[in-house]
Order: structure tokens, then C-alpha cells, then sequence
């Protein structure tokens, strides 16, 4: 009886692990996503999509393009616009293999990066809610051009939550921010030129992922 007790004691220990562990395991990474979307070539995929604006709480259009194109590197690979591309840019891209290093670019391996455009476009990534809840977003922007002058800003409901500016290869800016969400609402990662920018077409490093919170 004991040990019979103890057997369905552990059962439900069992069970409850498993439901807790899979209400936390309810996460979305942009690299990851963007790496595993790829072969599909599918903008929106999941609940990430790709696209270019004039601003940070500006409307988003969607990239129409997915190319690997052998600019920068035989492993990067391209979300862009075939009506606003100058030189693949504005664009979302993943270098998917090792660092790239071509002088005054500076790719990290396995890396997502947002690219300015040469006519002043922002580039932009959404993250669109699956489900009501809080959620915690995490993540960095990080410089890979020499001289680059980009602005980088997170908005969640329409509304700025994070803006930052980003002046010198390698600078890495973090941020972490709590933001609740009703199914269907978006956050977007944006990156625009700055002030101090010395070209339009620039490189910034984004890391970001989420969490359900509750």
C-alpha cells in the first residue's frame, strides 16, 4: 500500500513537472527563427516577419525577397525588397556559418543583423503575440560597420519602449523590458540611420528573445 502510494506520489510529481515545465518552455528566439525558417522562405514565418519602414512606430512592409547571394559571404542569407533594394538594402539577414570579416564589416558567426537602407529606410522585425499574456523580452543591439551611426528601438503596442543609439563597431547596447501582450499585438525591433551615420547601408547585430512570464 505504501509503496503504492508512493508510485502515484511520484506520478503527479511527474505530471506537475511536466505542465510547469512546458508552461516555461514557451519561448521565441529571432536567430533561432530566422535559421529555422529559411528553407521555407516564408515572410511571416511563425510568429516572426521581416520587413522596412520610415521610423520606429511607422507602418511596416514586408520584405518579398529571400536570397543568398554570396554578398557578404557564401552563408548569408537575405530578406529584402525587390520595389526599395539598393545593394541589399534595407534587409534582414542571418550569417549562417562563421564570423565574416570583409575590412569594415564585422559579422559574427551565427548572427542576425537588421541593414539600414542606402535611401534612409529602417529595417524592422516583428514579433507578433500567439497568446494574451506578460511576457519578458531580452536582447542587445550590437555595432558591425566602422563609422556606423544607427538608432535602434523597441516598441511594443505602437509605443517606444526602448530607443538607444548606436556610434562604434562592437558597441553592444542591451536592453530588458516586461511587456503584456494580447494575442495578435506586435513588438517591433527597429534599425534606422542616425545622426552621426557616415553611409545609409549599415549593419546591426540584433539579439532578442521572449519569454512567457505567466
Amino acid at each position: 500500500m505504501i509503496l503504492k502510494s508512493f508510485s502515484r506520489y511520484l506520478a503527479v510529481l511527474s505530471f506537475l513537472a511536466a505542465v510547469t515545465g512546458s508552461c516555461w518552455a514557451q519561448s521565441w528566439d529571432v536567430s533561432a527563427a530566422f535559421k529555422e525558417g529559411w528553407p521555407s522562405k516564408s515572410n511571416p514565418y511563425g510568429v516572426w516577419s521581416y520587413g522596412y519602414s520610415s521610423g520606429f512606430t511607422a507602418p511596416v512592409t514586408l520584405y518579398d525577397r529571400a536570397e543568398q547571394n554570396g554578398v557578404n559571404g557564401a552563408n548569408a542569407q537575405f530578406w529584402f525588397s525587390s520595389s526599395v533594394d539598393l545593394a541589399n538594402s534595407p534587409s534582414a539577414e542571418f550569417n549562417n556559418g562563421p564570423a565574416f570579416d570583409e575590412g569594415n564589416l564585422h559579422l559574427s558567426a551565427n548572427e542576425f543583423t537588421l541593414v539600414t537602407g542606402d535611401g534612409g529606410h529602417y529595417s524592422d522585425v516583428i514579433f507578433t503575440a500567439p497568446i494574451d499574456g506578460k511576457y519578458s523580452l531580452e536582447g542587445s543591439f550590437r555595432g558591425h560597420h566602422d563609422g556606423i551611426g544607427t538608432v535602434g528601438g523597441v516598441v511594443a503596442n505602437g509605443k517606444v519602449l526602448f530607443s538607444c543609439s548606436i556610434t562604434s563597431d562592437g558597441q553592444l547596447v542591451p536592453f530588458k523590458r516586461i511587456a503584456v501582450l494580447k494575442a495578435g499585438t506586435t513588438v517591433v525591433f527597429s534599425v534606422g540611420p542616425g545622426p552621426a551615420a557616415s553611409g545609409g547601408l549599415q549593419h546591426t547585430g540584433l539579439a532578442a528573445g521572449f519569454r512567457l512570464v505567466n
